[in-house]
């Protein structure tokens, strides 16, 4: 990820089917889900400035992705949940524009908040 002396942002993120995502939008309190083409033509030419290569691609689609973010940072943790069978509740959210960066160890902090909450008992080989 980028971020310019103008506060512009972007990013170029590889998939696993040799597809590159690009990005590069932070606009809070904007909740429309259609892309912008003014947005999209400011996304490529930050991508293009990053890595000129990409430059040459062929475009497969134009979305607006939503990321919100909280004040404060990420939430994550656990929180006993009103039922009376003793069901808890796992925050995880307010990752932003940072969710695909953290989410492995966002996740593996979840699991081990689940393995300390239910403890795994051993089984019996008899």
């Amino acid at each position: 990820m980028s971020v310019g002396k103008d506060g512009e942002h972007a990013y170029i993120i590889p998939r696993p089917n040799g597809d590159v995502v690009l990005g590069g939008t932070v606009q809070e309190h904007n909740w429309n889900s259609d892309s912008d083409e003014h947005d999209v033509e400011g996304v490529w030419e930050r991508c293009c400035r990053l890595w000129p290569e990409v430059r040459n691609s062929k475009v497969i689609a134009k979305k607006a992705g939503l990321r919100p973010g909280r004040t404060g940072g990420v939430r994550l943790e656990m929180e006993p949940a009103p039922t009376r069978r003793g069901a808890v509740l796992v925050h995880n959210y307010g990752h932003g524009g940072s969710g695909h960066t953290l989410h492995w160890g966002c996740a593996q902090e979840v699991v081990e908040l689940a393995k300390h909450h239910f403890p795994v008992k051993s089984v019996s080989k008899l």
